[in-house]
């Protein structure tokens, strides 16, 4: 038998304004689902997904950036 060996990492979560009104348990039970909704892995992650896409897209944008900045230096210089 196979057993996967992980990691729990408790997260604690501060709302700041809750326009929909949802209860905590409520909120609990979104973070949990979307730990499991990322397409790139077929298990639960430890972040949900919208904040990993984020994350993912931050790093994209910043590499775009760093990639126009060293194509203008190439130019320039």
């Amino acid at each position: 038998m196979f057993f996967f060996k992980g990691t729990s990492r408790p997260i604690l979560y501060h709302v700041l304004y809750d326009e929909i009104g949802f209860s905590s348990d409520e909120i609990q039970s979104l973070t949990y689902y979307l730990c499991h909704s990322d397409v790139r892995c077929t298990k639960a992650v430890s972040v949900p997904a919208p904040v990993h896409y984020a994350h993912l897209a931050a790093y994209q944008s910043r590499d775009a950036e760093n990639y126009e900045n060293d194509r203008r230096s190439s130019i320039a210089g």
